[in-house]
């Protein structure tokens, strides 16, 4: 249930069928994942599940993607799918728990914790068009922020900055 697949599963029936996109689930959840696909099949929402990827795999999942969703339901102090979905240009839409709006800072949609209609809400406005084109710029840009160099290059400048005694 942390993980937040069924309440994404909600938002997804909130969205009419020629809005509502193709989902693929990567991973091995969190025990939630029977419950998961009994709901998918009771509103008739087409889930390909892909288990756990190997890194490979997952990045060509998100290359075929248009957007990522981490619809994650406790605080996540981070959440790195997000910065791989943003390195390959993919805006994501999820709640604002833990660091979310930290890392999707423009480069996505992030809504109310647990509100399922402006989930379906983001999911509508990212995947269109203008919008998209928009979100996908700003995501490889925000990427850069993440790159190993450049953090590399940030702790290099506040070890220059420290005095030793």
């Amino acid at each position: 249930p942390r993980k937040g697949l069924r309440s994404l599963l909600g938002a997804l029936a909130r969205l009419t069928r020629s809005e509502r996109p193709a989902l693929v689930v990567a991973g091995t959840g969190d025990g939630e994942e029977h419950d998961a696909r009994a709901q998918a099949e009771r509103d008739g929402i087409d889930v390909a599940w892909r288990g756990h990827l190997d890194a490979g795999t997952l990045r060509a999942e998100i290359d075929a993607a248009d957007a990522v969703a981490v619809p994650s339901l406790w605080p996540e102090p981070f959440g790195l799918v997000g910065i791989e979905a943003q390195a390959r240009g993919r805006p994501a839409v999820a709640y604002n728990v833990g660091g979310v709006e930290d890392w999707i800072a423009g480069a996505g949609i992030a809504v109310r914790r647990g509100d399922e209609a402006a989930l379906a809400g983001a999911i509508r406005a990212i995947l269109d068009e203008t919008t998209w084109s928009t979100f996908s710029s700003a995501a490889r840009a925000r990427a850069e922020a993440y790159r190993l160099d450049t953090h590399v290059e940030r702790l290099l400048h506040v070890f220059e900055g420290a005095t030793i005694p």
